[in-house]
Order: structure tokens, then sequence, then C-alpha cells
């Protein structure tokens, strides 16, 4: 028996709710970063960092299962970022300027 068959309607619906407000809440978060000039320059650096556009594969499994971790993190902030119009704003101007520099 799953725990969500155990709840009311009315329980379910205030547990769809607050997952709501909390996903809403981790967005308006990013955005916030993602609305400053250092926000970007550090989302960057952690998108680098985690290998986003790289192969996770080298051969050893220990370590390409590290770096596929490591990328899935990448590939979820990465989800938010164009999950919000503010956030894929923000990013689409911090990649025109690293284009530029």
């Amino acid at each position: 028996m799953d725990y969500q068959d155990e709840l009311s309607d009315e329980q379910q619906s205030d547990v769809g709710k607050e997952s709501r407000q909390h996903m809403q809440r981790q967005l308006d978060d990013l955005a916030a970063v993602m609305g400053t000039e250092a926000g970007q320059r550090l989302v960057w650096r952690l998108l680098e960092s985690t290998g986003i556009y790289q192969q996770s594969y080298t051969g050893d499994p220990a370590s390409t299962y590290f770096n596929e971790g490591r990328r899935s993190i990448g590939l979820m902030i990465m989800a938010d970022i164009h999950s919000d119009e503010r956030c894929s704003h923000s990013y689409f101007q911090l990649i025109n300027q690293k284009r530029e520099d």
C-alpha cells in the first residue's frame, strides 16, 4: 500500500500544494541568484564543474559512475533553469556574454 493511498483527498491536495510551493520557492531562489552577474558566474562555474557537456565514460567503472553522478546534478540545475523564464533569460544573457569574452 502506498503512503498517498492512506491520505484523504484533502490531505493529498495539501501535500500537492506544499510540493508546488516548495518547487516555486526553489525556482524563485534560483531566479534571484541568476538575476545578478555574480550569481550567473557562480552558476556557470557550477555547471562547468559538473561536466554536463562532456562524456562521462572513462573506461573505469567507478570513475564513470562518479562523473555521471556529477553530471546528473548539472542536468538537474539546467532543467530548473529552463523551467523558469526568468532563469532562462539570465542564462542566455550569460551565454552571450561568454561568447563576447
